[in-house]
């Protein structure tokens, strides 16, 4: 597991890659990676996500983690998608726990309700 030893803002941006979960209406999590966790969300709102999520709107972001490539966050996502609901749950939870090398990041700033 790598350390990042930088955890301020600069870093985070200098870091393009995320890895996400997503709570959906049916109390399931959906994970997956971009690089515009806004964009994504409310994608995912508007029907044009993922098929998944089409179906089990409003998606709400819960969690975030930053990589320094798509190919980090691709073997994070993996990984993650290979956990329970329980123990991403409490990934969910721990807002300061790192993911297979990925920095965990604020997803505060989504809070507002999706656009219409």
């Amino acid at each position: 597991m790598k350390q990042y030893p930088e955890r301020g803002e600069d870093e985070i941006q200098r870091r393009g890659w995320y890895l996400y979960i997503a709570s959906c209406s049916d109390q399931t999590f959906y994970t997956g990676i971009t690089t515009n966790l806004a964009r994504r969300i409310e994608q995912h709102n508007r029907g044009c996500g993922a098929t998944y999520t089409s179906s089990r709107k409003p998606v709400i972001l819960v969690a975030a983690w930053s990589f320094t490539s798509r190919s980090e966050a691709l073997h994070a996502e993996v990984k993650m998608k290979q956990l329970s609901h329980q123990r991403k749950a409490e990934y969910v939870s721990d807002k300061a726990k790192d993911f297979e090398g990925g920095i965990r990041v604020g997803v505060d700033f989504l809070d507002a309700p999706p656009l219409e």
